[in-house]
């Protein structure tokens, strides 16, 4: 996504890397190139119809011949036993991403709720730890269980695919934010054994 002129990131949520849909919707007007005003205003309101499914989100399903900037994803699977997340578009695993769940101390729980909360940076607290900025988190009800990016595991060599986790799902960095930029409130998540 490109950002106006001037603009580094979003700022009318708490999330700085959010844009609302009229920062989105202006991001698009000011990026491509100027042909005639008439051509503009019908172009901005069409972007702009298309979004008005999902206000202060800038990815919606296509509508009237426009086609989004990416595909969401509708359902994520978390399966214990192989260590590996599942993200589906319907009914197509359009990634699979090999993560580290809870160690046996601190097993991750098996469960089927929706995604409740995002967070580009959060702290996550619990019995004898702290971390702070944890990337990309997508969080179930009661933020006990999230699924976000482990740097710290990458920065010391451990591999994912091998349970180290205090419960949470971890995955690689750039894996969590992949993901966080296609996942919305409300997608179910299922862990599974």
């Amino acid at each position: 996504m490109r950002p106006g002129p001037g603009r580094t990131r979003g700022t009318g949520t708490n999330n700085p890397a959010i844009f609302t849909q009229e920062e989105y919707l202006q991001s698009l007007y000011f990026a491509r190139p100027r042909v005639n005003q008439q051509e503009e205003i019908s172009l901005f309101s069409k972007k702009k119809q298309a979004l008005s499914l999902t206000p202060d989100y800038p990815f919606a399903p296509a509508q009237d011949g426009l086609r989004p900037m990416i595909d969401l994803i509708t359902s994520v699977v978390v399966d214990l036993s192989e260590q590996k997340l599942y993200a589906y578009n319907g009914d197509q695993v359009v990634r699979t991403i090999l993560v580290s769940s809870g160690k046996a101390a601190n097993p991750t729980p098996t469960f089927e709720s929706l995604v409740e909360s995002k967070h580009a940076s959060v702290t996550m607290r619990g019995r004898g730890y702290v971390a702070p900025g944890v990337p990309w988190a997508l969080c179930m009800p009661g933020g006990m269980i999230c699924l976000h990016g482990a740097p710290w595991q990458e920065a010391a060599g451990e591999p994912f695919g091998v349970p180290r986790s205090h419960g949470c799902v971890r995955m690689p960095t750039s894996q969590a934010r992949w993901l966080f930029q296609r996942v919305n409130p409300g997608t179910p998540v299922t862990v599974q054994l």
